[in-house]
C-alpha cells in the first residue's frame, strides 16, 4: 500500500491544477488556431467555387471562339457585309437557313448551350436559335431577312456593342426584352460575344446565353465549409440598376435563373459587407446582429469588363464556437473526475511497474547467458518501455555487428584474391603480349608481300591476324583487371550515358531475345572515364540478355541513391546460387559453356568500377532473377558545352 499512496500523492496534486490551467490556456489558443483554420478552409472553399465558375465559364468562350471559326458561320459572314452596305446579298436565304440548321445541330449535340444568336452592326437579332430550334417569329424586317428580335433601343447595349474589339473575346448585356422571357426577371451572367469581321472590319457579332442552368449547378454541388452557405452579388458601380445586385442566395433560394429587380441588394442585407467588398479583394465582416460572420472574395467573371462578383460563406458564430463550449463543459466533467481516476491510476501503476521491471530483468539475464535471439516485448509505463526498446536495440545492433564483421571478413579475403590474381595475370599478360605483337607485325608484312593472285594463302593470313587480334584483346582484358585502368576524368550525364550504352549493347541483347526497358528517375551527374564505364555497364547488360528466357526484358533503373547514382540492371533468369554469388567476380570463372566466354567480364567490370570510387554488387531478385548493381559518386561539376558524354 506504501507504493500506491506514494503514487496518489504524486499524480493528484501534480496533475489536476497544473492540468486545469493548461486546460483553459490550451483552449484558448486551441480555438484561436480553429478560427483560423476555418478561415482558411473557407477561403479554400471560396477558391474551389470560383474555379469551377471559371472553368464553366471558359468553356463559354471557346465555344464562341470555336463557332466564330465554323464554315456555316464565314459563309454567313459575306451576307452580314451585304446587309451593312444596304444591299441585298444573293444567296441570302439559302445561308440563313445553313447557318440556322448547323446551329440546330451543334445544339441538340451540346444540350447545355442555350442560346446562338447572330446579330448585325446594330444589335438587331439576325439569327437565333434556342434549345435546338430557331426562333423565326419577325418583329421587323430588313429586306428580304427578318428581325428575330426587338430592335435593341438602350443606349447601355450599344455601348457595350462599341466596346468589342475584333479578335478578342468579349462579354455583353443584351436589353432585358431579349435576354430573358419573365418579366421582373434579369439576366444574371453577361453573354460572351465575339465580333464577326469581313477583311478586318466589323460587319456583325455572335453571342451565346451565360449556362445559367451550369453555373447553378456548379454551386448547388460545391461544399458548405461549417454549414455555411454561399451569397453571389454583382459589384457594379458604373451601373446602379445591377450594382449589388444578388445573383445566387442559399437563404432565399435565389439561383442565376431567378435573378429580379426587386429583391434585396447587397448594400441592403449587408451593408458592412458590401462597402468593404467596394475597396478590398477579400475580407471578413461581421453582421450588425453579431450571430452571422461573411467571408467573402473578390471573383472577375469577364476579362473585358470593370464588373466583379463579391462571393462570400455565411457562417454562424455558434456554428464556429460550438465545439469548444463542449470542450469547457469537458474540462469541468474531467476535473470532477480527476480524483476517481487517480485513485485508480495509483492502484493500477503499482502493478504495471512490478511486473514490467522483472521481466526486464529476466530478459538481461537470458541474454547474458548465451541466448542471443531472446527479444523483450516494451511494456509499462514510459520509462520501462523505452529501456525494453533500448535492450532490444542492442541485442539488433550486436547482431548487425556480428554479420557486418562477417560480410567485412569475406570482402577483404575477396579483395586480397583477386589482388594476387591480378598480378599474376598482368605478368603473363606482358610476357605473352610481345610475341603477339610480332606475330600482328610479320602478318603485316607477309600481306605486302604476298601477290595478288594468292587469295588463299591472304585468307590464311587474315585468319593468323584475327586470332591475334582476339588474344591481344584477350591480354588487353587480363591488364585492365590488374587494375592497369587509365583514362579520362570528365563529367558526364548519367542518363545520357545509359541510354547510349543501352543502343550499342541492343543488338547483342536482341539476339539473345530480350528487350531492354530503361526507367530513369531523377538527373545526375558523374565524372569519369565514360568509356570505361560504358564497358562494364555494357557487360553486365549483356549476361542479363543471355541469362533471360527469350522474349523476356531486361530492365535498366537510374535513381538518385544519396549521394550515389544507382544504376540496376534486372533480369528473368534462373538467378545466382551460393557457388556463383561468392565467386562471380573471381577471374576466368564462367557459367557458360566452353569458348563462349574468358570469365573476365565481371573481374573487368568490378575493377573498372572501383577505380570510379563505386561499387559493384550482385544478388537475385524476390520475384525472380538477378539483379546487378552499380553505385557511383555523384559530381557536382558541370558539363562543358560539347563534352562528350
Amino acid at each position: 500500500m506504501r507504493l500506491q499512496n506514494s503514487i496518489f500523492l504524486w499524480v493528484f496534486p501534480a496533475a489536476v491544477i497544473p492540468l486545469t490551467v493548461l486546460a483553459l490556456v490550451a483552449t484558448a489558443w486551441s480555438e484561436q488556431r480553429y478560427l483560423e483554420d476555418a478561415e482558411r478552409q473557407l477561403y479554400a472553399g471560396l477558391g474551389s467555387v470560383m474555379a469551377g465558375l471559371e472553368r464553366r465559364l471558359l468553356v463559354e468562350r471557346d465555344v464562341v471562339t470555336g463557332l466564330s471559326r465554323v464554315p456555316a458561320v464565314d459563309a454567313f459572314v459575306p451576307v452580314l457585309e451585304a446587309l451593312e452596305q444596304g444591299r441585298p446579298h444573293h444567296q441570302t436565304l439559302r445561308r440563313f437557313e445553313q447557318v440556322s440548321r448547323f446551329f440546330e445541330t451543334f445544339q441538340s449535340v451540346r444540350t447545355s448551350l442555350n442560346t446562338v444568336r447572330i446579330l448585325d452592326l446594330e444589335g438587331n437579332t439576325l439569327v437565333k436559335v434556342r434549345n435546338g430550334r430557331r426562333v423565326s417569329a419577325p418583329t421587323g424586317s430588313l429586306g428580304s431577312l427578318p428581325y428575330v428580335e426587338p430592335e435593341p433601343l438602350e443606349p447601355r447595349f450599344s455601348t457595350m456593342l462599341a466596346g468589342l474589339r475584333p479578335r478578342e473575346m468579349g462579354s455583353l448585356l443584351l436589353p432585358v426584352e431579349n435576354a430573358v422571357d419573365t418579366p421582373g426577371r434579369l439576366a444574371a451572367v453577361f453573354n460572351t460575344a465575339m465580333v464577326l469581321e469581313r477583311g478586318d472590319k466589323p460587319v456583325g457579332y455572335l453571342t451565346i446565353d451565360p449556362p445559367a442552368d451550369a453555373l447553378s449547378r456548379i454551386l448547388g454541388v460545391a461544399p458548405r465549409i461549417l454549414h455555411g452557405t454561399l451569397l453571389i452579388a454583382e459589384i457594379n458601380p458604373s451601373d446602379p440598376d445591377r450594382d449589388g445586385l444578388i445573383l445566387y442566395d442559399d437563404e432565399t433560394g435565389i439561383d442565376f435563373q431567378g435573378v429580379r429587380y426587386d429583391r434585396p441588394r447587397l448594400v441592403e442585407r449587408y451593408p458592412g459587407v458590401y462597402a468593404t467588398a467596394m475597396v478590398e479583394p477579400y475580407g471578413t465582416v461581421d453582421h450588425e446582429d453579431g450571430r452571422t460572420r461573411v467571408y467573402f472574395q473578390e471573383f472577375l467573371p469577364y476579362p473585358d469588363r470593370l464588373v466583379s462578383w463579391m462571393i462570400g460563406f455565411r457562417v454562424q458564430a455558434s456554428d464556429l464556437r460550438a465545439p469548444f463550449r463542449h470542450i469547457r463543459v469537458g474540462i469541468v466533467a474531467s476535473l470532477m473526475a480527476a480524483l476517481l481516476l487517480s485513485l485508480a491510476l495509483a492502484r493500477t501503476g503499482s502493478r504495471r511497474i512490478a511486473k514490467p521491471v522483472t521481466r526486464l530483468a529476466d530478459s538481461l539475464a537470458a541474454f547474458a547467458a548465451g541466448r542471443r535471439e531472446h527479444r523483450v516485448k516494451p511494456a509499462g509505463p514510459w520509462e520501462i518501455e523505452q529501456a525494453g526498446r533500448a535492450f532490444n536495440r542492442m541485442a539488433d545492433s550486436l547482431d548487425a555487428a556480428e554479420r557486418e564483421r562477417d560480410e567485412a571478413r569475406l570482402a577483404q579475403a575477396r579483395s586480397s584474391r583477386l589482388a594476387s590474381l591480378g598480378q599474376m595475370a598482368a605478368g603473363i599478360a606482358h610476357e605473352i603480349s610481345n610475341p603477339i605483337n610480332t606475330i600482328l607485325s610479320l602478318t603485316t608484312l607477309i600481306e605486302r608481300e604476298l601477290p595478288v593472285e594468292a587469295a588463299a594463302t591472304r585468307a590464311d593470313v587474315q585468319s593468323i591476324r584475327e586470332e591475334s587480334e582476339r588474344a591481344a584483346e584477350t591480354i588487353r582484358a587480363i591488364l585492365n583487371f590488374s587494375r592497369e585502368i587509365g583514362g579520362e576524368n570528365l563529367p558526364f550525364d548519367a542518363e545520357s550515358w545509359v541510354r547510349e550504352t543501352v543502343r550499342l549493347a541492343e543488338k547483342e541483347c536482341r539476339a539473345c531475345g530480350a528487350t531492354i526497358v530503361v526507367n530513369i528517375e531523377g538527373q545526375s551527374t558523374l565524372s569519369g572515364d565514360a568509356r570505361l564505364l560504358q564497358r562494364a555497364l555494357r557487360n553486365l547488360l549483356e549476361n542479363a540478355a543471355q541469362a533471360s528466357p527469350p522474349g523476356e526484358d531486361v530492365i535498366v533503373n537510374l535513381r538518385r541513391q544519396d549521394e550515389m547514382a544507382c544504376i540496376e540492371v534486372l533480369d528473368r533468369g534462373t538467378g545466382l546460387n551460393a557457388e556463383q554469388a561468392d565467386r562471380a567476380f573471381d577471374p576466368f570463372y564462367t557459367t557458360k559453356p566452353e569458348g563462349q566466354g574468358s570469365g573476365l567480364g565481371l573481374s573487368i567490370s568490378l575493377g573498372i568500377v572501383q577505380f570510379h570510387g563505386g561499387s559493384l554488387e550482385l544478388g537475385n531478385r524476390d520475384d525472380g532473377g538477378a539483379v546487378a548493381r552499380i553505385l557511383l559518386p555523384i559530381t557536382d561539376e558541370a558539363i562543358a558545352p560539347g563534352q562528350a558524354e
